[in-house]
């Protein structure tokens, strides 16, 4: 999944929804998104970013079309679709 097609799929939720990963079947706080050279990496943590958090880091940036991945234990896992819960105002990437 592209960064864009991330932003797409989660513009109509609320500011405060929060965001997890699910890593080996388990959801871990979606804590940091951190930009290389050609990727997105979402890092497990803690907290939980919101996506009013998201967007005032990255809703500006320019090349929002590289891929995004979630990065656990030094590997890159592909995320492929994204889990809303609006009763519980969360989202999870897989």
């Amino acid at each position: 999944m592209t960064f864009n097609n991330f932003l797409e799929l989660i513009k109509n939720l609320n500011q405060d929804t929060n965001f997890y990963l699910l890593i080996n079947d388990q959801k871990k706080p979606l804590s940091k998104i951190t930009v290389a050279h050609d990727e997105f990496l979402a890092h497990p943590g803690h907290r939980s970013m919101s996506k009013k958090q998201i967007i005032k880091l990255f809703g500006q940036m320019d090349n929002r079309s590289l891929t995004l991945w979630i990065y656990f234990q030094n590997k890159r896992i592909p995320v492929y679709g994204l889990q809303i819960s609006n009763k519980e105002s969360f989202a999870t990437l897989m």
